[in-house]
């Protein structure tokens, strides 16, 4: 047969964009559970989400702030075969944007890298991220990769003698990016490379 519903579904916030869900098993013939979410208030099937096993908790997290979210639970016997589903909904919090980094400088410049670093701004700064190109005009932080929350990095793979651009911001939990602040360099010429097939012949006796 199938399990029973699980009881005293419940959902904390533990920050703007993640969410504990915790329950009691129904016992019976659960063997697991599917959790599942969607953004809004129509709750979705429990089985289009993931099965957690026999834990009665886990912690969802890529949220959104600011939204609505409604979960459906239900357990599975060992034929995978669900019971009931029971929903809850829960409002994230709104997160403010980041306060914009300062003071970016650069050093160590070579033909094929620099090192750069920065002054965090706080507010809810939680990564930074660093992108460059070529040119005069600076690239959206939205490709640049994250770089966790430090002051400082190196960027290598430049290409010589040329001049770049690059552009710094912060990111909060929600990877939502803060006003970039712009470094320009340019790279060192590349040392020409090393000759090869150096022989020295054999000096003619006269």
């Amino acid at each position: 047969p199938p399990p029973p519903i699980p009881s005293n579904f419940s959902l904390s916030i533990i920050n703007p964009v993640s969410v504990r869900a915790s329950w009691t098993s129904g016992g019976g013939t659960t063997a697991g559970y599917y959790l599942a979410h969607t953004q809004g208030e129509s709750a979705p099937s429990c089985t289009a989400g993931s099965s957690l096993g026999n834990a009665t908790s886990t912690v969802v997290d890529e949220l959104k702030p600011n939204k609505k979210y409604t979960f459906a639970l239900c357990a599975h016997n060992a034929s995978n075969l669900e019971g009931p589903q029971t929903s809850r909904q829960i409002t994230m919090p709104d997160l403010a944007p980041p306060n914009a980094a300062s003071d970016l400088q650069v050093k160590n410049i070579e033909y094929n890298s620099a090192d750069f670093t920065w002054v965090n701004g706080g507010g809810t700064t939680t990564d930074f991220a660093i992108i460059g190109k070529i040119g005069s005009v600076a690239p959206s932080c939205s490709t640049a990769s994250s770089l966790g929350l430090v002051l400082k990095t190196t960027v290598t793979g430049l290409q010589s003698d040329s001049d770049y651009t690059f552009a710094l911001c912060a990111r909060n939990l929600a990877h939502v990016n803060s006003p970039a602040i712009t470094i320009s360099l340019r790279t060192l010429i590349a040392p020409p490379p090393a000759p090869i097939n150096f022989k020295l012949a054999k000096a003619t006796e006269k």
